[in-house]
């Protein structure tokens, strides 16, 4: 998701608001700071939006770790040194790709259709696909 610094009259510091638009931002925003705040909802926040800029455009590789030494250790403690970053995988009926690990000492893989990582538990119905094999973990 994108990255909106968003100014709303009356308020002294901006708050960031995340979406695929400046619109989706501004939702985004009131639903998470303001939606108790206005009495007439959202057409009145909208109302009193000053500017939106954006902070930071997504990207592809903002999913993928740098942590290249913490992913291996990760692997290592799984007993997962096979998986790589980039690697196909199922887990459950969702097909994704690894694109790192966390502190959870789980794998963070995004899917199909998402713009996000999600933690994963290796050993929880996930599949690896590797050059059109499946390896179930």
């Amino acid at each position: 998701m994108n990255t909106y610094l968003i100014k709303v009259a009356g308020y002294d510091q901006p708050c960031t608001g995340f979406g695929a638009t400046p619109a989706k931002a501004k939702y985004n925003a009131y639903m998470n700071h303001f939606d108790d705040i206005y009495t007439d909802g959202f057409p009145g926040f909208i109302g009193s939006v000053e500017s939106v800029k954006l902070l930071h455009k997504f990207w592809v590789s903002d999913l993928f770790t740098r942590d290249i030494e913490g992913f291996n250790r990760v692997c290592t403690y799984r007993g997962i040194p096979f998986a790589k970053i980039g690697m196909e995988v199922h887990v459950g009926n969702r097909r994704g790709v690894i694109c790192g690990a966390n502190s959870s000492s789980n794998l963070d893989v995004c899917f199909d259709g998402d713009a996000f990582v999600s933690n994963c538990h290796p050993g929880w119905n996930m599949a690896f696909e590797s050059q059109n094999m499946k390896m179930l973990w």
